[in-house]
């Protein structure tokens, strides 16, 4: 029993297709993760009272909870800030500065009057040498005062009385602050290089500059009580003159004040004991009970269950759908792990942008998910660009049809304007990418993703309620969501075509240059094959352009179809002449085996070289499962039981356009040069007979060939053969007259 169900476990793991539960489990992460990105269409907060709703049955705490008081731990906040101190910086300059001012303005009076310069031209010279502005009555009575009594000493007094205590500029500050300041005062630091000094100066202390006019005569009489008027209003301008205000508004210390208090403040808990009655029947919620009923149901949630398994189902339809055309049709993208892998991570990479950039960009009333179009952070036209160069754009087109679709759906307001931009973006981009073939037209593509951006947002702003300060936001957004696509293509596209051992346009280029190593290999050894690769390479390109294939792909995968040939060049017609054939005291068998196996030592040359797997295909399909007939012919002379087996290839069929017309066009090509007249109707008819006998033998069941297809190669075909071997007219010979002769 044990071992019967040792094997059976055994036999079970080996019939495991690993491979199918990898790409099973990948496509159940990227199915998942969108039932996610679906969640609000059924899943939602759970309904609660609003403020002055009436209650028509009673609410009764269900638990005992602990929450906080908002309301009392914001009244804590709100006293803070009411009570706050802004934060001033004391300038020490500016009070020397004024000292050494009102000084200099003495020394100068006093060295006139020792030079016994007349008043008049004391005045004049003042006007000329001091910015300050006294009429000629005032500055007499300066004069006149400080021979009696100094003026200076009683306004450097009165100065620092008045630095001491802090001026303010009160023009520069916010009616806020200067509420707060005749409030609660004020907090002054003042630093010097090693010591920074803190003092706090009382609402009633504190000088606004703009108000001193009014307050200084009260100063002066107050610290002067037996000084005439005339005297005081004197001294009051000239304080006023050299008055300047030291202290400066510090917004960033103010802040950071600001915040470490608020910081320092513990929030309030309350405690409701379950039981509790938060709510009677007939009662209005009051703010204190909607915080007791949020801080209960905040974090419930309800479910729509039927919604959920109707988006449930939709998804996998879609799957499904996808799944299905892929295997149907034989896309790399599906066929492929590697390519598998890199598709599934590229919709998570798209709707992972999306989920972060409305979570967490799309936040504030500026810039928001109703004014940011959703095509400037949708990645898809980047996706495509990828995708199209590794493996076409057959599979690009179902890749923006699916993925425009599930963003329009995941988008809370998605308009048709935007799901239209994105495929324009998208589609433009796939149209642009087949005809790239240098790196550098990666950022002219660029160029156009923005360029359509750009008009979609013009769009909007004509069309749709967005603001002017929104579209310029959009359109800052365009420029860097087509610079950021352009960086992640030139980055990623060469990783993934190293990765992914693919034949992109870049690494078709390369192997297309006749330099190649291996195409001057090629030549060296096997020269005739080297000129029938060429020619191939051409032939196939122009039929490939006809039906819609990849012409580039097309040609290299002709020249490099027959490199096996290097292994035994000399045991192929093209590279000897039939005179020469090594096969002529050869078995037919052993000459057959030797045919066979170029297309084996081909497969290991491109392996060495690190080829492109779709070039390594065209190697291995390019003669499919044919009959090597002319020995086979030979063969059955000398034993008609002759094993049929060892004079065809061992395949695979064609299972690529490219290569099923790399298959005919070698065929055909070899055998119009063994027709003896090249009339057009001898190789019309060459051509008829070898397609049907290839579709007869079933060598295109797999290709994806359509009649229609089959028809214009066998139009083209005829055309370039005619081409290749066109009549030629005969030139006469030139028979010299006699007498030129003996002359």
């Amino acid at each position: 029993m044990r071992e019967t169900l040792k094997d059976f476990f055994e036999n079970s793991i080996r019939r495991l297709n690993f491979n199918f539960i990898y790409k099973v489990f990948l496509a159940l992460i990227l199915y998942l993760f969108l039932i996610f990105l679906f969640s609000k269409i059924y899943v939602s907060t759970a309904s609660i009272l609003k403020l002055g709703d009436t209650v028509s049955a009673p609410i009764v705490a269900s638990k005992t909870l602990r929450y906080e008081n908002k309301i009392e731990t914001q009244k804590l906040k709100d006293k803070i800030v009411k009570t706050f101190k802004p934060v001033f910086e004391e300038k020490k300059s500016i009070a020397a500065v004024s000292k050494n001012e009102v000084v200099g303005f003495f020394d100068f009076i006093e060295k006139s009057q020792q030079m016994n310069i007349s008043t008049k031209m004391m005045y004049e010279s003042f006007q000329n040498d001091f910015p300050y502005i006294f009429d000629v009555f005032m500055f007499n009575e300066i004069i006149r005062y400080e021979t009696e009594n100094t003026y200076e000493q009683k306004v450097l007094f009165i100065l620092d009385k008045l630095y001491s205590s802090g001026v303010i500029e009160k023009s520069i500050l916010t009616s806020g602050i200067i509420t707060s300041i005749e409030s609660n005062g004020i907090r002054v630091y003042r630093s010097d290089e090693f010591i920074v000094q803190e003092k706090t100066i009382d609402a009633d202390t504190v000088y606004f500059w703009e108000d001193i006019n009014e307050n200084i005569s009260g100063i002066i009489e107050k610290e002067f009580q037996f000084l005439r008027a005339d005297k005081i209003d004197t001294l009051e301008v000239l304080v006023t003159t050299f008055l300047s205000p030291n202290l400066m508004y510090s917004d960033k210390e103010t802040e950071k004040s600001m915040n470490e208090l608020l910081n320092e403040i513990k929030p309030v808990y309350d405690i409701v004991k379950k039981g509790y009655t938060i709510v009677n029947t007939g009662e209005k919620v009051t703010e204190d009970k909607l915080l007791i009923i949020q801080s209960i149901y905040s974090n419930a949630f309800t479910y729509n269950i039927r919604v959920l398994v109707g988006m449930a189902l939709f998804l996998f339809l879609i799957f499904a759908i996808v799944a299905f055309t892929s295997i149907y049709y034989k896309n790399d993208f599906f066929i492929d792990t590697k390519k598998y892998t890199l598709l599934i991570f590229e919709m998570l990479f798209i709707f992972l942008i999306i989920h972060l950039t409305k979570t967490y960009f799309l936040t504030n009333d500026i810039i928001s998910e109703y004014s940011i179009p959703f095509y400037l952070y949708t990645f898809l036209p980047f996706v495509v660009v990828i995708n199209t160069m590794i493996s076409g754009k057959a599979f690009s087109y179902f890749i923006i049809y699916t993925v425009t679709f599930l963003t329009t759906i995941i988008i809370v307001q998605p308009n048709l304007i935007s799901t239209l931009i994105l495929f324009t973006a998208s589609m433009a981009s796939l149209l642009i990418s087949e005809k790239i073939n240098k790196r550098s037209q990666i950022y002219l593509l660029g160029l156009l993703i923005f360029l359509i951006y750009l008009l979609g947002n013009v769009i909007l702003l004509i069309i749709s309620d967005i603001s002017l300060s929104s579209f310029l936001i959009a359109t800052i957004l365009a420029f860097f969501s087509s610079i950021i696509q352009v960086v992640l293509i030139s980055l990623f596209l060469p990783l993934f075509e190293y990765a992914l051992d693919t034949a992109t346009v870049f690494k078709l280029q390369e192997l297309a240059d006749l330099n190649n190593p291996i195409l001057r290999n090629l030549q060296k050894k096997a020269p005739g094959t080297y000129n029938h690769s060429i020619s191939m390479g051409n032939l196939v390109e122009v039929i490939a352009r006809d039906i819609g294939e990849n012409p580039l792909l097309a040609k290299v995968s002709g020249y490099y179809h027959d490199i096996g040939k290097m292994e035994n060049p000399l045991y192929f017609i093209e590279n000897t002449t039939i005179l020469d054939s090594r096969h002529k005291n050869l078995k037919p068998t052993l000459s057959a085996s030797i045919l066979k196996n170029h297309v084996k030592f081909g497969v290991e040359i491109a392996r060495e070289y690190g080829l492109p797997e779709k070039i390594i295909d065209a190697i291995k399909e390019h003669h499919g499962t044919s009959i090597i007939r002319y020995f086979y012919a030979l063969a059955l002379k000398e034993n008609v039981e002759v094993d049929k087996n060892l004079f065809q290839y061992a395949g695979p069929k064609p299972k690529s356009k490219i290569t099923a017309i790399i298959m005919l066009i070698d065929s055909i090509e070899a055998a119009s040069r063994a027709l003896g007249e090249h009339t057009k109707e001898n190789i019309r008819q060459l051509i008829k007979e070898i397609i049907n006998a290839k579709i007869l033998e079933g060598e295109l069941n797999d290709s994806g060939f359509t009649l229609h297809d089959i028809d214009l190669i066998q139009k083209r075909a005829f055309q370039l053969i005619m081409v290749a071997f066109h009549e030629r007219i005969a030139y006469p010979k030139i028979i010299e007259e006699e007498g030129s002769k003996k002359g």
